[in-house]
Formats: structure tokens, C-alpha cells, sequence
């Protein structure tokens, strides 16, 4: 479990738990763009939290969460609120 949540890059009131969820398009393109390796998940991480999309649950309190990925991960997403 994580203690954090991920903003989506095109619906910024839109919370996700996971960092691979299907639901959140145009995450893959911006880390292309910035040219880091997305097959690499170390890596993949570590530039999603340049863009400053990951945040801490507690932070996150206002936003909506994604219904794919939050439903996986509830207690992660109730804990946030």
C-alpha cells in the first residue's frame, strides 16, 4: 500500500492510486517527452514525480478519484480523506 495519489496530467481534479492505471491518458507520452526510459519502472516513477503529479494522500482530500484505479485501492483512497 502507499500513502500517496496521483494526479491526473489532463484532469487535474482527478485523483489515481496507481501509477498504471489504464484510465489515466497521456501519463506515458509526457515522461516520453521528457525523455525518460517508460519500460524502466524505477525510472518511470521517479519522473512522474518531477511533473509533480505525486502527492501525498492527506493532500488530496478535495480531488475525485478515479473510478478504476481507486476502486482497487479503497482503503488507500479513504484513508486520504
Amino acid at each position: 500500500m502507499t500513502n500517496t495519489v496521483i494526479f491526473d496530467i489532463h484532469r487535474p481534479n482527478v485523483a489515481h492510486t496507481t501509477i498504471d492505471c489504464p484510465q489515466h491518458f497521456g501519463l506515458i507520452e509526457a515522461v516520453e517527452a521528457l525523455g525518460y526510459d517508460i519500460d524502466d519502472i524505477d525510472v518511470f516513477s521517479a519522473a512522474v514525480e518531477l511533473l509533480g503529479l505525486v502527492v501525498p494522500s492527506y493532500l488530496a482530500d478535495n480531488a475525485r478519484p478515479c473510478a478504476c484505479c481507486t476502486l482497487i485501492a479503497a482503503p488507500v483512497w479513504m484513508a486520504a480523506a
